[in-house]
C-alpha cells in the first residue's frame, strides 16, 4: 500500500486462498494465516502472508484484501495474476525390502509409498507371498508364516486421484525354519 509522504497507510491485509481448480480468488473463506497491521511508519509499507502449501494439485489463486483507513480507501487484489498450479507429485513405492521372517511366529512388515493422492491401496498382482501372510489394503504384510521357503512376489500400490496412478515392486521374503 503506497501513501503520500505525510500519511503513511495504517489499516490491515488479510489474505485468502482459494482452490485447487480456481482462476482468480473473490471468496474470503480460506483466510491464510491472521490478520496483519499496516506500521503506518514506511511510504510503501509492506505486509507478508503466511506460507501456505496446497493440498491437492490444481490451480490455487491469492486474494489481498485491504481494510483502508481514514485516508485510504479500502482495496482488494483478487487478480488471476495470484495464481500458481500445483502440480502432482509422482506416487513411488519407497519400501526396498522386507524383512524375513520364522516359521510359525507372528510376521509384520509395512510398506510404504510417497506422492501421490492419499489414501494409497495396496495389493499383491504377481508371485507368490509366503502361504499365511496377507497385504492389507493399507500396506501391511501380516501374519503367521508357514512353510520356510523364498517368496518373490510384486506389490501394487494405487493412489486416489483421478485418474489412479500406481507404482509396483518386486519383492522377496524368507522364511526360515525355527532354530
Amino acid at each position: 500500500v503506497r501513501g503520500s509522504q505525510s500519511n503513511f497507510p495504517t489499516g490491515t491485509v488479510t489474505f485468502y486462498v482459494c482452490g485447487p481448480h480456481s482462476s482468480s480468488c473473490t471468496s474470503e473463506a480460506n483466510q491464510v494465516g491472521s490478520t496483519m497491521s499496516l506500521s503506518g511508519t514506511s511510504n510503501p509499507d509492506t505486509v507478508t502472508s503466511a506460507s501456505f502449501t496446497p493440498t491437492s494439485p490444481g490451480t490455487w489463486c491469492f486474494a489481498a484484501v485491504y481494510s483502508g483507513d481514514s485516508n485510504y480507501i479500502g482495496s482488494s487484489d483478487t487478480s488471476a495474476d495470484e495464481c500458481f498450479v500445483a502440480t502432482p507429485v509422482p506416487l513411488k513405492l519407497v519400501t526396498t525390502s522386507l524383512k524375513s521372517g520364522t516359521r510359525g511366529v507372528m510376521y509384520s512388515d509395512t510398506l510404504s509409498a510417497s506422492g501421490g493422492t492419499k489414501p494409497y491401496k495396496w495389493s499383491i498382482v504377481s508371485g507368490t507371498k509366503p502361504p499365511g501372510l496377507t497385504l492389507t489394503s493399507g500396506g501391511v504384510l501380516k501374519g503367521v508364516p508357514a512353510p520356510a521357503g523364498h517368496y518373490t512376489f510384486t506389490v501394487k500400490v494405487t493412489d486416489s486421484s483421478n485418474p489412479t496412478k500406481h507404482a509396483t515392486r518386486q519383492f522377496t521374503v524368507t522364511i526360515k525354519n525355527q532354530s
